[in-house]
C-alpha cells in the first residue's frame, strides 16, 4: 500500500517553489503497514488493531505490542495520524489518500 501525503502551508510552498520538492510525498507501507493502516479509522484502539493483527500473522508479530506502540509514535512523528482527543488508544488518520494497490515488496 502507498500512501500519498500533500505538503500544505508556508513553509511546503516555499520548499517546492525554492527546492523543487515534491507537492505530494508518496510513503509505501510493508505489509504489516499495509494491513494495519485501514484499521486506523478512529474507531479501533490499539488493543483492537493488535488483535487483527495478531490473528493474521500469528508469531511473526511478536513482540507485538511494544513493536506496535513504536509503529504508532513513527506514523505519529511522520504527521500520519493524530490521536482524538480525550482517549490517547484511539486513533484516526489525518487526510492523506491511499493507493490501494499492494506494492511490490509486500
Amino acid at each position: 500500500m502507498t500512501v500519498f501525503v500533500e505538503h500544505r502551508g508556508v513553509f511546503h510552498w516555499l520548499a517546492q517553489w525554492i527546492f523543487k520538492k515534491p507537492k505530494v510525498s508518496q510513503v509505501h507501507l510493508e505489509r504489516f503497514g499495509s494491513f494495519l493502516f485501514p484499521l486506523i479509522d478512529g474507531s479501533h484502539s490499539l488493543y483492537d488493531i493488535g488483535q487483527e493483527i495478531s490473528r493474521r500473522f500469528g508469531e511473526e508479530a511478536e513482540p507485538l505490542y511494544p513493536r506496535l506502540a513504536r509503529y504508532f509514535q513513527t506514523l505519529h512523528a511522520c504527521g500520519l495520524i493524530e490521536y482524538k482527543t480525550g482517549n490517547l488508544q484511539r486513533i484516526q488518520k489525518k487526510e492523506v489518500s491511499m493507493d490501494e494497490q499492494q506494492n511490490k515488496n509486500g
